[in-house]
């Protein structure tokens, strides 16, 4: 592809390439798991407001993630990592054994509660294993993570099939169960990783790196209060909206993922061209408009039209602001970091998805969307105000990655 720089992902080295490989079983899994199981749940009876409130209880439990950062500096990322894998399991276990709404309000809190500690400690050791050229590296692995993803979307063709003669309660529940099973390679790759950091005994986090978090803190908090109104329901939506099941769902997130990963490959080249700041930003505006006219389509072609172009444009630039990120923060702070990013937008995103459940079956089924669109508006305005000053000189500085002084 011109003007990509995929000569450099050459460079990456052993742990990134396990790394990599591990986006690629996890995303396979993951990608066919969400869209099945928000089906599975919904056959079970489960109704947007329902789906949303399992989102708050798990989102919710984010709030431990600044703690558990601190703790993944102060002790180390890998073994941390290993541990909170297999208690984060315990959810998407217990969505396979049973649909009672209080044993998987129990199961998705002890999930929640060890993505706390998983994010952080996954993101940090990532960050080391990436540190001779992070933004090949994230970009290699979104674009990984989005062709598993497309793969994992076709999934949704298998519980088709067998619903004739299983029902689609008992096809969704079989293909889940099988889809776990898959997941255990992720494990054993992730446990290959050799970790170099050594931690440092101090507390809180450094001067050095408070202003980039605070200003990454405000601008996750505000778009994932408007992602959680509508995207993590997308599926229900859709398939309310124009009565469609797995498969056509399945498809689209296919299609939504391969789109996506090449615009993530060009997200480099698009920063060398306009700046990084212009590189974040203008991919998003773009996507917004999009979406706001997903509402006014008649039919699941139309909305699919809309929807593929304005995932692969609002996610575009996510491996660049990731690369950013993690390259003005002090290895010392990258778990911290990680957790204040995943707190500022896991408790915003679980709580306005309660909303947005709520909303699509007592407001009205298109509101939430165009309550995104909305703040994502917001984000764009907030993010160019905060982030202006530490993405200063792009026309003169290749990287554009310099702090303010």
């Amino acid at each position: 592809m011109p003007g990509v720089r995929l000569p450099s992902f050459r460079r990456l080295g052993r742990d990134a390439k396990l790394f990599i490989a591990e986006a690629a079983v996890s995303s396979l899994v993951w990608g066919a798991w969400w869209p099945i199981s928000t089906l599975y749940l919904k056959e079970a009876g489960y109704t947007g407001t329902a789906l949303g409130t399992l989102g708050m209880v798990s989102g919710l439990t984010s709030v431990l993630s600044l703690p558990a950062g601190l703790v993944v500096d102060r002790f180390g990322r890998k073994r941390i990592l290993l541990l909170s894998w297999f208690a984060s399991m315990l959810g998407p276990v217990a969505v396979v054994l049973t649909t009672d709404l209080q044993s998987l309000l129990t199961a998705f809190l002890v999930s929640g509660v060890a993505g706390a500690a998983l994010g952080p400690a996954y993101s940090a050791l990532q960050a080391e294993a990436f540190e001779e050229d992070m933004e090949s590296g994230y970009s290699l692995e979104s674009f990984v993570r989005s062709i598993s993803s497309a793969a994992g979307g076709l999934v949704g063709w298998i519980p088709e099939s067998m619903a004739p003669s299983l029902g689609y309660l008992s096809a969704y529940r079989t293909t889940l169960i099988a889809l776990l099973a898959l997941e255990a390679p992720s494990i054993v790759l992730l446990s290959l990783v050799r970790e170099r950091y050594s931690p440092k005994e101090r507390a809180g986090i450094s001067v050095r790196a408070r202003g980039v978090v605070a200003r990454f803190a405000v601008t996750q908090a505000v778009i994932g209060f408007g992602a959680g109104l509508s995207i993590p329901l997308i599926g229900y939506y859709l398939s309310v909206k124009f009565g469609v099941e797995s498969g056509p769902i399945g498809t689209l997130f296919t299609v939504v993922s391969v789109v996506g990963g090449v615009s993530n490959l060009a997200a480099p080249a698009l920063s060398d061209r306009v700046g990084l700041l212009a590189g974040i930003l203008l991919p998003q505006a773009a996507a917004i408009p999009l979406l706001a006219a997903i509402p006014a389509c008649p039919s699941f072609l139309c909305a699919s039209l809309l929807y593929v172009p304005r995932t692969a444009l609002m996610n575009m630039s996510n491996p660049l602001l990731w690369a950013f990120v993690m390259r003005v923060t002090p290895e010392e702070d990258r778990g911290a970091m990680s957790a204040v990013s995943q707190l500022a937008w896991n408790v915003p995103n679980s709580l306005s998805t309660q909303v947005g459940g709520w909303m699509m079956d007592s407001v009205g089924l298109d509101s939430p969307l165009l309550c995104t669109s909305a703040v994502y508006s917001i984000y764009l305005v907030v993010f160019y105000l905060l982030f202006r000053g530490f993405l200063h000189g792009e026309g003169e500085d290749p990287d554009g990655l310099h702090p303010p002084d």
